[in-house]
């Protein structure tokens, strides 16, 4: 709960103020306690490092100015998984000089459950309107029929830029469904598979 609310830029007085049972209301005690421990231990933990830059870049302009000319050419790669706070650092540094190229699919964003924040690819365009973006529809690992059920599935998610994946390798096998009794069960199918397969 801490992690997450660093990495929204939720401050422990904020977090205590939003909590709304009882649960959330131990968590911010929780959290300005650790707070208070790691300031007196003149430490940090991994979440602050990319806080404090941002409330450092915030309040100190001067110092936000020399590290946007220090880095006048920024990169991100998978930027669907990036969180609030890490987008926020990529918003200020590129402010200015607007070189910025991020690489990133929507559709893949799978570390929600660690505060990454989809929503940070899908504004990205508001946040610089004069983007060019590229889609990138061709694949060239699977098969039509395999990419035919994935534009299935992502065609159903909300908030995203259309996209029709294909490839040129062919239909390929029709897709196999097994639902197993367990992990266990699941997993001795699979290696049933790979061996008629090999």
């Amino acid at each position: 709960a801490v992690s997450l609310w660093k990495n929204e830029l939720v401050d422990p007085e904020t977090a205590a103020t939003r909590a709304q049972h009882i649960f959330e209301r131990k968590h911010a005690e929780v959290y300005r306690e650790y707070q208070d421990r790691l300031r007196k231990a003149g430490a940090m933990d991994f979440d602050d490092l990319l806080l404090n830059v941002v409330r450092l870049f915030r309040e100190h302009p001067d110092v936000l100015d020399h590290y946007r000319q220090r880095f006048e050419h920024i990169l991100v790669d998978e930027y669907q998984d990036t969180n609030r706070v890490q987008n926020e650092l990529v918003l200020l540094l590129a402010a200015d000089h607007r070189n910025i190229a991020v690489v990133g699919d929507q559709d893949q964003s799978i570390y929600a459950f660690r505060g990454a924040d989809m929503r940070n690819i899908v504004e990205f365009e508001e946040a610089f309107p004069d983007v060019t973006v590229v889609l990138l529809e061709q694949n060239y690992r699977s098969s039509q029929t395999i990419l035919d059920a994935a534009n299935a599935v992502i065609g159903n998610n909300l908030s995203r830029k259309p996209k029709e994946l294909w490839t040129d390798r062919g239909d390929g096998n029709p897709i196999v469904r097994y639902h197993g009794d367990d992990e266990v069960d699941e997993a001795q199918w699979v290696t049933r598979e790979i061996a008629k397969l090999h």
